[in-house]
């Protein structure tokens, strides 16, 4: 029996479709996993975040998920985090690139034209961070 402890992942995202869909990908990659419909929600709760990181949807109602990043950071919490958005264009890069994440995770829409979402995208770059 193994004494390790699952490594958490906090789902922070405003669409129940991609929480779902998240919690169960994740789940089935071997992670514990825990979802918020939005910021607000997470802070206000009193979960422990040890051996745990943040996979935040960017753009969400209310506070976003930069904002959220910057407020646990000045609480002291910080946290690996993953940020992720449908959009790829150069505010969403610049507002990221801010936020320092240890990774982003977009489906690829951009300015210009809409590409379609690639599934496990997320998962996999998750995946690739596990090492944290």
């Amino acid at each position: 029996m193994s004494t390790t402890a699952k490594l958490t992942v906090i789902v922070i995202d405003d669409d129940l479709s991609m929480r779902r869909a998240l919690r169960t990908q994740l789940q089935l990659a071997g992670f514990n996993v825990l979802v918020f419909e939005n910021a607000e929600t997470l802070l206000d709760s009193d979960l422990q975040t040890n051996n745990a990181c943040l996979l935040l949807d960017i753009y969400m109602p209310g506070m976003s998920g930069v904002a959220l990043c910057r407020n646990l950071a000045a609480a002291g919490r910080r946290l690996p985090t993953v940020l992720m958005s449908a959009r790829d264009d150069e505010l969403t890069r610049r507002v990221t690139k801010e936020a320092k994440p240890v990774a982003t995770c977009t489906t690829g829409i951009t300015d210009r034209a809409a590409a379609g979402v690639r599934g496990n995208a997320g998962v996999k770059r998750l995946q690739a961070v596990r090492r944290w």
